[in-house]
C-alpha cells in the first residue's frame, strides 16, 4: 500500500458501535457522513491495532557441525606443490603482491565497512520531511492525536469546494479503493487546494484529505519510537470516493504506531 497502511474492518467496527450517523435527505441534503460516538471508534481502532503491534521474538543462534581439531589445522601444509617450485625471485615478488594486495583489500574493506555504517546510521534515526504544518498535540499519544481537540477543529469545520459534495467527514481511516491516482502533501488543511488540484486534472473525480501522525525521525536502532509530527496528506481518485472504503486506520514502523484521523471525503458533482 502506497502509504504504508494495513486495512482493518474499521467501517464494521464502527458500526458495531452505532458510531456511523447520516442525516436524512429531509433535513440535510449536502451533510456528510459522519461518526457520532467518536470515543468507541477510536477504542475500537486503538484495540485493533495493538493487536497488529510489534512483537519481540526470542532467536537463538547455534552452531552444527564438528570443531576442527588444533593439530589438524597445524599439519596443514602451506608448500607449493613440489611440481612447480617457484623461484626465490618469484617468491619474493609474488610475496611482496600478496602483502600489496592484502592491503588494498584491507583498504577497501575498510572504506566498505564504513560506508556502509554510515549509510545505516544516516537511514536510522535521519529526520523525516516536514510540508509546513507545524501543529502537533502536546502529548504524543496515539490516542492523544486521534482524539485532540485543535484538530478536530480544522476537519470539521473545513470549507466545502465548489462543485463537489462532501461525502463523509472526521473519519479514522483514509480510503483505499479502486481509482488511486497520487497523492500530495499540504502546509494546511484545505480541501480547497485539494480540489484546485483535482480540477487541473481531468481524470480526477474526487479526494480524500486527513491528518497523519508520522514519526519525526526515521523508526530504526535507537530510536524505534521517536516523537511523532503531523502530516496533511490528500489523496486523489479516479473514482467517486466513498465512506465505505475509509479501511485504512495505520500502520506500525518499528515501535511507532502511525494512525489517521480528520479523514474528509469529497466526490466531483
Amino acid at each position: 500500500m502506497r502509504f504504508e497502511l494495513f486495512a482493518l474492518p474499521v467501517l464494521a467496527a464502527i458500526a458495531e458501535a452505532a458510531a456511523i450517523s447520516s442525516k436524512p435527505s429531509s433535513v440535510c441534503t449536502t451533510c456528510p457522513v459522519t461518526i457520532q460516538n467518536t470515543d468507541s471508534a477510536i477504542a475500537s481502532i486503538l484495540s485493533q491495532m495493538a493487536a497488529q503491534s510489534p512483537k519481540a521474538v526470542l532467536t537463538t543462534t547455534s552452531i552444527t557441525g564438528s570443531p576442527v581439531a588444533a593439530t589438524a589445522v597445524a599439519k596443514m601444509s602451506t608448500t607449493a606443490p613440489t611440481s612447480a617450485k617457484p623461484t626465490a625471485a618469484s617468491t619474493t615478488s609474488k610475496a611482496k603482491t600478496s602483502t600489496s594486495s592484502k592491503k588494498r583489500q584491507r583498504r577497501a574493506a575498510t572504506t566498505s565497512s564504513s560506508v556502509a555504517a554510515a549509510t545505516t546510521s544516516a537511514a536510522a534515526c535521519s529526520s523525516m520531511p516536514n510540508f509546513g504544518y507545524t501543529y502537533t498535540p502536546s502529548n504524543a499519544a496515539p490516542s492523544a492525536f486521534l482524539k485532540d481537540s485543535t484538530l478536530r477543529s480544522q476537519y470539521m469545520s473545513a470549507t466545502v469546494p465548489s462543485n463537489y459534495v462532501w461525502r463523509f467527514a472526521g473519519f479514522y481511516a483514509s480510503v483505499s479503493q479502486a481509482g488511486y491516482m497520487f497523492y500530495t502533501e499540504l502546509s494546511s488543511y484545505s480541501p480547497t487546494q485539494c480540489a484546485a488540484i483535482c480540477d487541473a486534472n481531468t481524470a480526477c473525480k474526487g479526494f480524500n484529505i486527513y491528518f497523519e501522525r508520522v514519526p519525526k525521525l526515521t523508526p530504526g536502532d535507537g530510536c524505534t519510537n521517536p516523537a511523532p509530527q503531523v502530516d496533511v496528506k490528500c489523496a486523489f481518485y479516479s473514482t467517486a470516493v466513498s465512506e465505505a472504503n475509509a479501511v485504512n486506520v495505520g500502520s506500525w514502523r518499528s515501535s511507532f504506531n502511525v494512525v489517521i484521523t480528520g479523514a474528509n471525503g469529497y466526490t466531483k458533482m
